[in-house]
């Protein structure tokens, strides 16, 4: 069951009224800050996030490195290639040459003889073929059930390196963490992001009391067929 699945780009809640306002999440270089709030999110060469099945179970403790996260559907692979690391890096592990070369070796380690520690890249290309879309989406999608047991939200990383336009994309934003400022943000949130959206359906969740609940819900309405 790896055809349904989503986005994710975890932020600080000083950062989310920027990112909507402007209607894109930037690398950090181009983040602009006139009033000095906004919090170091990222590097320079990627925008930092992860990708959600909607039968993989997940917990809020699993989703705390961050204050809110942005749940994006997948419009997002129709004009960039995303690039999934089995790790937090920050910068590929392997080329796409590398990578695509080894797919059915990786797949049969992954099914055979799987480790937490495997280190891989793999290249969601929107120009692939859809059976090599399917397969390397099926790869990611074994990796990440049997090595969720680890903290979800950083037992891997999707890597996009250019802007992320929110109009087709945004689907809707969790609140994550108990925060003094959470009131003032989330009321700002959802004003913002009407304006995204002509149907005003982006919804704006806090799960931050949802200590023992399982939190798939709130992603899986974005899990697309």
């Amino acid at each position: 069951m790896s055809d349904r699945f989503c986005f994710y780009h975890g932020t600080h809640y000083e950062n989310l009224p920027f990112i909507l306002k402007n209607k894109t999440i930037n690398t950090s270089t181009y983040a602009e800050d006139k009033h000095y709030i906004k919090k170091e999110w990222g590097g320079s060469e990627y925008i930092y996030g992860g990708i959600y099945f909607y039968n993989i179970d997940v917990t809020l403790q699993s989703f705390l490195s961050f204050g809110c996260y942005i749940v994006l559907n997948k419009y997002i692979m129709k004009n960039q290639t995303l690039i999934f690391n089995s790790t937090w890096i920050g910068h590929p592990i392997q080329d796409e040459q590398t990578s695509n070369a080894n797919l059915d070796e990786l797949d049969n380690k992954i099914i055979n003889n799987y480790n937490s520690i495997m280190q891989f890249s793999i290249y969601l290309n929107p120009n692939d073929p859809k059976y090599t879309t399917d397969k390397k989406i099926k790869i990611i999608y074994n990796f990440i059930k049997k090595k969720h047991r680890d903290v979800y939200s950083i037992s891997h990383e999707i890597l996009i390196p250019s802007t992320v336009h929110l109009k087709n994309t945004l689907c809707n934003v969790i609140f994550s963490q108990q925060n003094k400022k959470l009131i003032k943000i989330k009321k700002l949130a959802i004003k913002l992001s009407k304006k995204i959206s002509k149907k005003n359906n982006i919804d704006i969740h806090d799960i931050s009391e949802a200590i023992r609940e399982l939190i798939n819900k709130y992603f899986n309405t974005q899990c697309q067929d």
